[in-house]
């Protein structure tokens, strides 16, 4: 084989190797929709009616009755921002989980004066495994006698502008410990606590819960959570990925997935991957009798 032929060679199975590694290998990001670990999503889409990918401008679009779920990591654009707020103006249901505060960003964009607090609630009689997995009486839009119970897990906690009505609180043996020690101080806020609440925007709602964890494969079954979301999550469900860190295996999984949708199925990027390989492994034998003059 000519080094022309073998560089050809390498040229065309090196994507056709990193396309199947990606395929074969498990997502490991956390809170990703495809994760089985405990901190992925692959559960809540039996939840829900999950559609992974959206674009803020395709909101426009987007019926009155659909949800978009926002899981906040990293920083809103302003134009993202007055997306979102046009979207609920309209009729549409943002739902916001967030225990970092990463969320009071759209909060403040979108006009209201609800934000998370960041801290970590403790309640060490109310609570399951311990202190900093509470569990809270929750009564969501449409569940009125506080009849369900919300398994919270490292959640924060609200500090409920007069724009929020409070749906979800934590009992009076909880605190939101600030500074980590577990102690309550004199300083710090005592139960009960919102972690749930809904506010009016425009014609549309936003939910807002202090803890993201109640998605995760290992919470979204524990307690009612299930149940609380799709009391506050319903119809279409748009999860909104681009606010979490990105790991360059998951972000190249999405990819291959975005290609096997354009493609309309999986044997579709199978073939195409299978014509990659075809072309890699017939090369050399085409070219086995050519000589190239120096």
């Amino acid at each position: 084989m000519t080094p022309r032929a073998r560089l050809i060679l390498i040229l065309l199975a090196a994507p056709v190797s990193v396309m199947l590694l990606l395929l074969v290998t498990p997502p490991v990001e956390d809170l990703s929709l495809e994760s089985e670990r405990w901190t992925g999503l692959k559960d809540v889409s039996s939840v829900l009616d999950v559609v992974e990918e959206w674009e803020v401008a395709a909101l426009e679009d987007e019926p009155v009755d659909t949800t978009l779920l926002v899981v906040p990591r990293k920083p809103f654009h302003a134009e993202e921002v007055s997306q979102i707020g046009s979207f609920v103006g309209r009729g549409g249901n943002l739902v916001i989980v967030d225990d970092f505060g990463y969320g009071n960003q759209l909060l403040k964009g979108l006009g209201l004066d609800t934000i998370i607090a960041g801290g970590v609630l403790v309640d060490p009689i109310n609570c399951i495994k311990n202190e900093s997995m509470p569990l809270v009486v929750a009564s969501p839009p449409g569940h009125g006698d506080g009849s369900l119970v919300l398994a919270l897990n490292h959640a924060s906690w609200l500090v409920a502008g007069q724009d929020a009505a409070p749906w979800a609180m934590s009992s009076h043996f909880s605190f939101g410990d600030v500074n980590g020690n577990g102690l309550r101080d004199r300083e710090e806020s005592a139960g009960p606590l919102p972690v749930g609440a809904t506010c009016v925007l425009g014609e549309g709602t936003v939910h807002v819960v202090s803890d993201s964890s109640i998605l995760i494969n290992a919470m979204v079954n524990e307690a009612d959570n299930a149940a609380v979301l799709r009391a506050v999550a319903g119809g279409r469900v748009l999860i909104d990925m681009s606010r979490l860190p990105d790991t360059g295996a998951d972000a190249g999984k999405r990819f291959l997935s975005q290609v096997r949708r354009s493609s309309g199925s999986f044997a579709g990027l199978s073939a195409l991957m299978l014509g990659l390989a075809s072309l890699a492994l017939l090369y050399p034998w085409y070219n086995r009798g050519r000589h190239y003059e120096r």
